[in-house]
């Protein structure tokens, strides 16, 4: 059997058509859901130190410790030394923006979530950006208010499934993607779901709760960065 050149050269275009074709950025499907072997850990982002009136924070679980995990892998929960010292210390927006989820009901150690009384703040530098604090024993900020930078948002206490008193800080990105949740897998924008006040927990093969998560770190200085990443724009 005799193949021709002009054969061969059409073959070789099929090919490379079928390459390019298949190049396409497939970590977005076309519904917006994000494929579970895509998710690249976005770049650090930059919010304000929300402690102002005493010193000696630390860190009393970090990042992927125990119950960080999934979307709440880059969560940090923060306390002081002295436990008592912690309780009703006021703790302030790290950015502006609108309020977007304020737990309704204040009871001492509810828990009417596990997040207990808690502040979600969706960012109007970067709206695909929302900052949830978790565990306030009193709200000063509430759903529908805006808030600046600074502003004081709660006083921190154990409210929900907390063992001591502390804030557990967390920063989420790309909150207009899609995560799957409810017994009927619905898809729903992850900003819908902290608009109620719920964790970012179920997903599905094609949107993993990792997706949702944001490392950070606060800076003593006004200066605010929200670092985009490879699902910018969703």
């Amino acid at each position: 059997m005799r193949i021709s050149v002009r054969n061969i050269l059409l073959y070789t275009l099929s090919v490379i058509f079928l390459l390019i074709s298949c190049s396409d950025d497939s970590s977005v499907n076309r519904t917006g859901s994000i494929g579970l072997d895509t998710f690249v850990p976005p770049e650090l982002s930059i919010i304000k130190w929300p402690f102002t009136e005493v010193e000696g924070w630390v860190i009393t679980r970090g990042h992927g410790e125990a119950t960080h995990n999934g979307s709440d892998h880059f969560a940090i929960d923060y306390s002081l030394p002295i436990e008592s010292e912690c309780f009703g210390q006021p703790f302030r927006a790290p950015f502006s923006g609108k309020v977007i989820y304020s737990t309704v009901t204040e009871v001492p150690n509810h828990l009417l979530t596990g997040y207990g009384n808690q502040v979600i703040i969706q960012s109007d530098k970067d709206s695909t950006f929302a900052l949830r604090a978790a565990h306030f024993e009193i709200l000063e900020a509430f759903k529908g208010e805006y808030v600046n930078e600074g502003d004081l948002i709660g006083k921190i206490g154990s409210t929900g499934n907390s063992t001591g008193c502390h804030v557990h800080v967390v920063l989420y990105r790309n909150i207009y993607g899609y995560i799957y949740e409810g017994p009927a897998n619905e898809s729903l924008k992850a900003v819908e779901i902290l608009e109620t006040g719920g964790g970012l927990y179920r997903s599905s093969e094609s949107s993993p709760k990792e997706a949702f998560a944001s490392p950070f770190k606060f800076v003593k200085k006004d200066s605010v960065q929200l670092n985009k990443d490879l699902f910018q724009g969703l």
